[in-house]
C-alpha cells in the first residue's frame, strides 16, 4: 500500500460533497446505476448535476448498456457506483465489468466513483469480492507506464460500516495526480471538515488489532441476521417474495407480486402492521422501481427480524386482499415477447374491440390477447387471464363455461350493469382469483383515495353529492363507477342531505346514502365529479377521462396484475 494513494475524507458524504464541488460543475451530466444508493443522488442533485441512469443486474452496474449510450454521444463527467454488496440490491460487479468500465472511463475520459463501504463486509464462508475499483486504474497501480494517464478511478472507503458510524471518518483512494486535484483545492487549508481527535481514534484501532476483531464479530453477526432474515422471509411468505439471498453488506433485495406497488405497499404497512421498509421508487424513477423493496438485516437481532418477516408477510397478504389496496402499476412497457401476459377478452363490444386493438400496440401494460372467448365459450389454448367486458348475463355464461372447463384462470370483471352474479363469483373465486372493477382508469381509484383523505379534514354541517356524465348510449344510471365513488365517500364519513331535499327524481338516486345524479350528454366519455359543501364553500375533485383507449389499457394492467394473485375476491 502506497500511502501517497490515500487521502483522509470525513465519511463518504463529505467524500463526495467535496468531489462533486472541486471536480463538476452545475450542469454536468453524471451516470448512476438504477437502483442507486438516494443519499448520494441527493447529493449530485444539490450541485446541479443532471442525473442517467444505466440499470444494475445480478453482475452489477451493465456496462454494455453505457458503453451503447456513450457511443450515441452521452458524455458525463462522472459516474457513481456501489460495486460491492450494491446498495439496495446487494449484488457485486464482476471482474469483467469492472475491467471494461475503467476501460471506457479512459476511453471517453470521465471519472468512476465507486462507494466501497460494503467491500470488507463479505459474510463468513462466501466468495471473496474483486480488489477495489481503484486497484483497475493503471494509474495508480502501476504510475510510470507510459499510457498511465492522471487516473479515472476513486475508490470511497468509510469506518461507518466496519467501526462506528458516528466517527464519519474515511478515505479516497486513487492515483496521485487525481488526488492532488483535491488537496490543493480551498476547502482542506485548514483541514474543513477533518476532526482529527476521531481520525487518530481509528488509528488506535487499527494499531491496537481493535479493528480487526470487531471488523471479523460484525461480518460474523451480519451473515447470521442475513441468514435469519432471509429463512423467516421464505418461511412466512413462501413464494410471494422473491430475493436472492445476499452472500455480505446489510440489504436484501425483494420483488414483490405483480400488481403491489411498493410505495403504496410502504405508507399501507407500518400503520396497519407495524413494519417498516424502503420502496424501491426510493433507489430510481424506472417502471421495475415499483415492483421492489429494500430491507436491511443490520439494526435488528435475529428474533426482532423473524418478527419482521412475519408482519411483512402479513401486511402483503392484507394489503393484496384489501379492496381498494393499490392501484396496478404499469407492468411492462410492451407487450411483446415472452414476458406479456396472455389474456382472453369476453365481450366483444366497443371496450373489447379496444382491449384486443391496445394489447396488439406498443403500450399493452403487461398483458397480450390470447384471443376472444365467443358464444361457444370455448377459451384460447395459452390464455392466462381472462377479461370479461360483457354484460351480467354474458359473465353468467363465462362462469358455467370456465367450471365446466375446470379452469382456475384469474377473472378480471369489467361488465356494466346491476345484476352481477356475486354467488357464482365468490364460488369461482374460492379457487381463482376474481377481481371486480367498476372502471380500468388510473384515475378514478385516485379520486377515490383522495376523497378519503379529504374526508378526514371536513369540519362539521358539511355534506357531499355526486354528478356523473357519460355518453347518451350509457345504458346504466347510475354508472357502476359513480356507485364505487359514492360507496367511497360513504365509507369515508361523508353524509348528504335527505334525499328529498336534494335529488330530482327524474335524473337522481340515492346511493349509500349519497346524492348521485346521472347525465347523459352526447359522446362523453365519462365525467365523474365528487361535491363536498359547507357554510359559504364548496370543493369539487373530478376524473374526466378524455379518451375510451384509457379503459383499455387499464383492462389490460388489470389482467397483468391479477395473474400474480391467490385465490378471493378482489374489489377494485
Amino acid at each position: 500500500m502506497d500511502p501517497e494513494t490515500l487521502f483522509a475524507v470525513p465519511g463518504v458524504t463529505g467524500a463526495l460533497s467535496l468531489i462533486c464541488s472541486v471536480l463538476t460543475r452545475a450542469g454536468d451530466t453524471v451516470v448512476i446505476g438504477e437502483p442507486s444508493y438516494f443519499l448520494a443522488l441527493r447529493i449530485m442533485q444539490d450541485f446541479g448535476l443532471k442525473v442517467v441512469g444505466v440499470p444494475v443486474d445480478k453482475d452489477g452496474l451493465d456496462v454494455d448498456h453505457l458503453e451503447k449510450l456513450l457511443e450515441q454521444g452521452l458524455s458525463p463527467t462522472a459516474l457513481y457506483t456501489v460495486p460491492v454488496f450494491h446498495n439496495p440490491t446487494g449484488y457485486t460487479l464482476s471482474h469483467e465489468r469492472r475491467v471494461k468500465l475503467v476501460a471506457l472511463a479512459r476511453k471517453y475520459n470521465f471519472l468512476v466513483l465507486a462507494d466501497e463501504v460494503y467491500q470488507l463486509l463479505g459474510f463468513p464462508g462466501a466468495d471473496k469480492p474483486p480488489a477495489p475499483l481503484a486497484y483497475y486504474d493503471q494509474a495508480m497501480t502501476h504510475p510510470d507506464s507510459p499510457d498511465a494517464g492522471d487516473g479515472h478511478v476513486l475508490s470511497i472507503g468509510s469506518f461507518s460500516k466496519i467501526l462506528a458510524p458516528a466517527l464519519r471518518v474515511g478515505w479516497l483512494q486513487g492515483a496521485k495526480p487525481l488526488l492532488k486535484r483535491l488537496y490543493d483545492c480551498g476547502q482542506l487549508d485548514s483541514s474543513g471538515g477533518m476532526n482529527p481527535v476521531n481520525f487518530g481514534i481509528v488509528q488506535k484501532a487499527i494499531d491496537m488489532g481493535l479493528q480487526e476483531q470487531h471488523l471479523a464479530a460484525v461480518r460474523a453477526e451480519l451473515g447470521q441476521r442475513a441468514a435469519t432474515l432471509s429463512d423467516a422471509l421464505r418461511s412466512a411468505a413462501g413464494d410471494a417474495l422473491t430475493f436472492e439471498q445476499p452472500q455480505g453488506g446489510y440489504f436484501l433485495w425483494l420483488q414483490l407480486p405483480a400488481g403491489v406497488d411498493s410505495a403504496a405497499f410502504a405508507d399501507y404497512a407500518p400503520t396497519k402492521h407495524q413494519v417498516k421498509f424502503l420502496p424501491g421508487t426510493k433507489f430510481g424513477s424506472g417502471p421495475l422501481m415499483k415492483t421492489f423493496i429494500r430491507l436491511s438485516a443490520s439494526w435488528y437481532d435475529g428474533g426482532d427480524l423473524a418478527v419482521g418477516a412475519q408482519r411483512l408477510s402479513e401486511a402483503l397478504t392484507a394489503f393484496r386482499s384489501a379492496a381498494g389496496g393499490s392501484i396496478p402499476a404499469a407492468v411492462a412497457a410492451t407487450g411483446e415477447g415472452a414476458t406479456a401476459v396472455p389474456m382472453a377478452v369476453h365481450g366483444q363490444g366497443r371496450l373489447g374491440s379496444l382491449i384486443a386493438q391496445v394489447a396488439s400496440g406498443p403500450e399493452s401494460q403487461g398483458a397480450r390477447m390470447a384471443g376472444f372467448i365467443g358464444h361457444d365459450g370455448v377459451i384460447p389454448a395459452d390464455t392466462a387471464v381472462v377479461v370479461d367486458v360483457s354484460s351480467p348475463a354474458g359473465t353468467v355464461a363465462l362462469l358455467k363455461s370456465l367450471r365446466a372447463s375446470g379452469s382456475k384462470l384469474p377473472l378480471v370483471v369489467g361488465t356494466t350493469g346491476h345484476n352481477l352474479p356475486m354467488a357464482e363469483l365468490r364460488e369461482y373465486s374460492k379457487t381463482a382469483a376474481v377481481v371486480l372493477c367498476s372502471n380500468f382508469s388510473v384515475g378514478v381509484p385516485l379520486l377515490q383515495s383522495l376523497v378519503a383523505a379529504t374526508a378526514g379534514k371536513l369540519p362539521a354541517g358539511w355534506h357531499g353529492e355526486l354528478t356523473e356524465v357519460h355518453h347518451v348510449a350509457k345504458k346504466d344510471a347510475p354508472s357502476g363507477t359513480a356507485k364505487t365513488i359514492a360507496g367511497a365517500m360513504a365509507a369515508a364519513g361523508i353524509r348528504g342531505l335527505p334525499a328529498q331535499a336534494g335529488v330530482d327524481p327524474a335524473s337522481g338516486s340515492v346511493v349509500s346514502g349519497i346524492p348521485t345524479h346521472a347525465q347523459r350528454l352526447g359522446d362523453t366519455v365519462g365525467t365523474h365529479t365528487v361535491h363536498l359543501a359547507g357554510p359559504g364553500e364548496r370543493v369539487e375533485i373530478t376524473h374526466t377521462a378524455t379518451k375510451r383507449e384509457v379503459f383499455a389499457l387499464g383492462a389490460s394492467r388489470m389482467a397483468a396484475w391479477a395473474k400474480g394473485l391467490s385465490p378471493g375476491v378482489y374489489v377494485r
